[in-house]
């Protein structure tokens, strides 16, 4: 779907109709996701890069397994949802690490408010956002009957504000996808 399409507006608000049915669990998804101050910090034991990204891993993968996907926690240090079968896989990279809150916030950056149709706090738009809005696009898809060609994998980091360390794990430990698309900050 591309802006220049005559029809991109009719089409994009069909996508957008399409996932009411989700709007509520998405935004409670996203608020408690963003209640999880996910910034890296101090190493623990099943914490490699702190006790609130492992929180945040596991509070993602949670829903997805409510939703009904299979899920892998890769040792704390990342994660995947998939979906479908088959040899090819399809993935969608995103990040659950964020940047401590910093000035400027006219609330706790860790209180995500919803205003003017609009949520506001740390990770909605980089990356809790966009990989929770991923989540509820497969679920949208698998509650249609749509039958991919392909596995599709979203695949979430923990360390991708500081480094990489976690995808650098994902590629040792797991099978590298075929092809993907980083949904990151603002893309959806």
């Amino acid at each position: 779907m591309k802006k220049t399409d005559p029809n991109f507006q009719r089409r994009l608000d069909q996508l957008a109709a399409s996932m009411q049915p989700y709007r509520q669990a998405m935004i409670e998804g996203l608020l408690d996701s963003c209640r999880i101050a996910s910034v890296k910090d101090t190493a623990q034991p099943d914490a490699p890069y702190g006790e609130k990204t492992r929180a945040a891993l596991i509070h993602f993968l949670s829903l997805a397994d409510e939703l009904g996907f299979r899920t892998c926690n890769l040792d704390h240090k990342a994660g995947y949802v998939e979906w479908g079968e088959g040899e090819r896989l399809i993935a969608v990279l995103c990040h659950l690490d964020v940047v401590p809150g910093g000035e400027g916030w006219q609330h706790d950056p860790f209180q995500p408010k919803v205003t003017n149709q609009a949520i506001s706090g740390r990770g909605t738009i980089d990356d809790k956002g966009p990989a929770i809005a991923s989540l509820f696009a497969m679920k949208a898809l698998a509650d249609s009957g749509f039958k991919p060609k392909a596995r599709l994998r979203l695949i979430v980091g923990l360390d991708e504000e500081s480094g990489m360390a976690c995808m650098q794990h994902y590629a040792r430990v797991a099978e590298l996808p075929t092809a993907g698309f980083a949904a990151d900050a603002d893309f959806p």
